[in-house]
């Protein structure tokens, strides 16, 4: 499902166990989400491993009374969390990646929102062309069940130092162009950009258009505007210009500690959206 131009930030949902290198805000949910609010985000991406143990109206009830929108939930856990993956050699595995996946998924379309697929989708290993194969079928399976609750699936680049497959822009519109299904894209992540891309911004102007989700993270996923890895002003110039009409989500690292990971982020980034877009906020 298509989203506005908007600026989220990561949350993971209460069941998830938050390791000291989190790209999520975590603790009581209410509390993330009214520290977003407090800063002027409209918008939220849930990180969640197994969505069985939520009360869904109960978390769906506090996002609305927040006044924010889901645009996404991350299956990274998924394979960080439980090890799980689509091209996974044992069957089983398989079979229960593709059910958790399935159940997120389920998850996704009740609260509105798409999901994303990282490092769930597995690696290629020393049977490539087999496990590119499976990973073909395995998206294509995905991607029917997620039509039918009117749910995007979003393929995300990751850098070479993570995965053996699908590192660049390129890399994930070739994939799509081969699953051949409407609600599967790409998206972009710009600390894959930067240790990927020959250039972020061309990037950005050749392929904005085309994909239909964005993460803003400096390379070291430290918060946009700590180091200055990524111009994030040139970067979304450079999406706008493309065509790019979609969701924008922050996905850092919590440091030096969360609150001040949320409001740098915002304070960088949506004064650049705003001259981009002419995105309002919360205003």
């Amino acid at each position: 499902m298509r989203h506005p131009v908007c600026l989220g930030y990561q949350v993971a949902t209460p069941e998830v166990e938050v390791g000291p290198c989190a790209t999520a805000l975590s603790g009581p949910l209410d509390a993330s989400l009214g520290l977003l609010v407090e800063v002027g985000y409209d918008a939220v991406e849930l990180i969640c491993v197994d969505p069985a143990r939520l009360d869904w109206a109960e978390l769906r009830g506090l996002v609305e009374r927040h006044g924010l929108r889901v645009v996404n939930v991350c299956t990274g856990d998924v394979y960080g969390k439980l090890g799980l993956s689509m091209t996974d050699p044992d069957p089983a595995a398989r079979d229960a990646c593709m059910a958790r996946l399935g159940q997120i998924v389920d998850f996704a379309a009740y609260l509105g929102a798409n999901v994303n697929i990282g490092r769930a989708r597995g690696l290629l290993g020393d049977d490539p062309v087999v496990r590119h194969e499976l990973m073909v079928r395995q998206l294509r399976a995905l991607c029917g069940h997620a039509a039918e609750r009117g749910v995007d699936v979003f393929l995300e680049p990751i850098e070479r130092a993570e995965t053996d497959n699908l590192h660049t822009v390129a890399d994930g519109e070739a994939l799509v162009a081969e699953v051949a299904c409407p609600n599967l894209a790409t998206m972009m992540d710009t600390c894959a950009m930067v240790l990927e891309e020959a250039d972020v911004c061309e990037c950005a102007a050749e392929l904005g258009g085309r994909v239909r989700y964005v993460h803003l993270t400096e390379v070291e996923r430290t918060y946009p505007g700590s180091t200055g890895s990524v111009d994030f002003a040139r970067f979304v110039a450079a999406l706008a210009d493309a065509g790019y009409e979609g969701a924008f989500s922050i996905e850092v690292e919590q440091r030096p500690d969360a609150a001040t990971a949320v409001r740098e982020s915002f304070a960088t980034v949506a004064p650049i959206l705003r001259a981009c877009f002419g995105w309002e906020g919360r205003a």
